[in-house]
């Protein structure tokens, strides 16, 4: 017994490949001839093929769009975050803070998908780059290994674990701005995070 769902399956896809070789015929001038050949039925139908397949196309481009912005103004807002949370880390020792360490890793977290997302959407070159020098600083700082804050944070630490390590980097950089004042690296980082904000032309 012949399968109903197989011909039916064959008949569409016959008939969409026909609609969709009679629609090129319309973009091409020297098939345009031929085109004028084909049956009523089928000019028609590839033409509204031809709408229909812009249309989508269109609606394609804005939702691409719509995701460019939104992702965007994701990563600016981790990045306002992240900001806010260090410098209230150079008010205050929050190097034992389990909440502190969590907020941390989720706009790391945040940082992080921008950045693997970026590369294949129309995003702006400077702050994606420049977002990329970020995290290989925490990727690097203070050692280029699995005891880097980059790696804590990627590691989501403050959700299930606050390892020691990663307190004692939060510590020193505490310890080392208040000797060091503005030349410290947790005011480095701070400064750095407001460029990267200021290269997507927002205020920061």
């Amino acid at each position: 017994m012949p399968d109903v769902n197989t011909n039916l399956t064959n008949h569409y896809e016959d008939s969409y490949m026909k609609f969709d070789a009679a629609a090129h015929m319309i973009e091409d001038r020297e098939d345009k001839n031929n085109f004028h050949k084909l049956e009523a039925t089928t000019q028609i139908c590839s033409i509204l093929y031809v709408f229909v397949n812009r249309g989508l196309q269109d609606l394609r481009d804005d939702v691409d769009l719509w995701e460019t912005v939104h992702i965007a103004d994701n990563v600016i807002q981790h990045l306002r975050n992240l900001r806010t949370l260090f410098r209230a880390h150079s008010d205050e020792n929050q190097a034992t803070s389990l909440e502190f360490a969590l907020q941390l890793s989720k706009c790391w977290h945040g940082i992080l998908s921008y950045q693997q997302l970026a590369t294949s959407k129309e995003m702006r070159a400077e702050a994606y780059d420049r977002i990329t020098k970020l995290i290989n600083l925490f990727n690097r700082y203070p050692t280029a290994d699995e005891h880097s804050l980059g790696h804590y944070l990627s590691n989501h630490a403050g959700e299930n674990w606050l390892p020691f390590p990663f307190m004692g980097i939060l510590n020193d950089l505490f310890d080392e701005q208040l000797e060091l004042k503005d030349k410290s690296n947790l005011i480095s980082v701070i400064k750095i995070i407001s460029h990267i904000i200021e290269s997507f032309n927002v205020h920061s």
